[in-house]
């Protein structure tokens, strides 16, 4: 066999390969769409926000996402260092850290109580009858126990 025919051979080779693996990807199993609505949408609408509260909202939650970003941010840190203990004969120092990591968590309630504090006062008395449903659905979300706007499970 010579050169030519060898590139040929290898030539229909790749040509069928990309095309069962064009055909795969056409005919498999198909993603999940992506989350239209995250967490602030859903609140947004159960609250009925006119525009002004959900730009003014939005912002809240920019920041409150940055004030939760840090401390979790600063948690991680102290979280490696806690950790690193393991590999120490000696722990002087791992209760202060844990502490300091009890300390950030407990930041992080206090930031999101202000957050729905400040979401609170920028809700009119109509919206604010609504405001404990909201409540319950985020902590279920920040709990883990459910995801907002979860997808049913697929089909096998």
């Amino acid at each position: 066999m010579n050169n030519k025919n060898i590139y040929k051979i290898g030539l229909i080779v790749m040509i069928l390969i990309n095309g069962v693996l064009i055909f795969m990807m056409l005919r498999g199993p198909k993603m999940p769409p992506p989350r239209q609505n995250g967490l602030m949408e859903v609140i947004s609408k159960k609250l009925d926000l006119d525009s002004n509260q959900k730009a003014e909202y939005f912002e809240l939650a920019k920041d409150h996402s940055r004030s939760v970003a840090d401390v979790e941010a600063k948690q991680k840190r102290l979280m490696k260092n806690y950790f690193e203990f393991l590999d120490k004969a000696d722990a002087t120092g791992q209760a202060e850290i844990l502490e300091q990591i009890e300390e950030l968590e407990g930041e992080k309630i206090s930031v999101t109580y202000q957050h729905f504090e400040d979401l609170k006062s920028i809700c009119s008395k109509d919206q604010l009858a609504h405001f404990e449903e909201i409540i319950e659905d985020v902590l279920r979300v920040i709990v883990n126990d459910q995801k907002i706007n979860s997808l049913p499970p697929r089909d096998r």
